[in-house]
């Protein structure tokens, strides 16, 4: 028995001999396959303050070129935004312009109608100074008749006698 558990241990052992160089040759070939920065990009250096300015003025050139290529596509047919904004801001005037006509309209009605209708109330109680003096005398007895005892009451009110 004694000599099969020594066998194991020592099959063991291999087994764990083998994996360990296969897994070291395997990380080899890892580290083999492995590009580095100077690898994967040469020999890149900074640049100048000439070659900076030189790669910028390349830059607009191809975006100005884009930008012209891009409005011949369009035909030249773009929106003109000023324009739109101008006729919207020109249609809310107007808009608000109509709406402050109608107000200033109805009040003016208004008012025509309230000034008719106060002529009318003064036509018919007539307040000229001679037509008061008139309804007066014509609705109140003249001070100078005398009113008997009987007619007024206690108040000095006039009282009719019915019957």
């Amino acid at each position: 028995m004694k000599q099969i558990v020594g066998n194991v241990i020592k099959n063991l052992g291999q087994i764990g001999g083998e994996v360990i160089t296969e897994s070291v040759e395997q990380v080899g070939k890892i580290g083999e396959t492995i590009i580095s920065g100077k690898e994967l990009l040469g020999d890149i250096e900074p640049m100048s303050g000439g070659e900076m300015q030189r790669k910028k003025m390349e830059d607009e050139q191809k975006k100005k070129t884009e930008e012209t290529h891009l409005r011949q596509g369009f035909g030249g047919q773009g929106r003109n935004l000023e324009e739109e904004i101008g006729e919207v801001r020109k249609e809310r005037e107007k808009k608000e312009k109509e709406e402050e006509e109608k107000i200033l309209r109805e009040i003016q009605v208004k008012r025509e109608e309230e000034r008719r209708e106060h002529a009318k109330m003064a036509s018919e109680m007539d307040l000229t100074p001679a037509s008061k003096r008139k309804k007066e005398k014509g609705s109140i007895l003249s001070p100078k008749k005398k009113i008997s005892q009987d007619l007024t009451s206690q108040t000095g009110e006039y009282i009719s006698k019915v019957g």
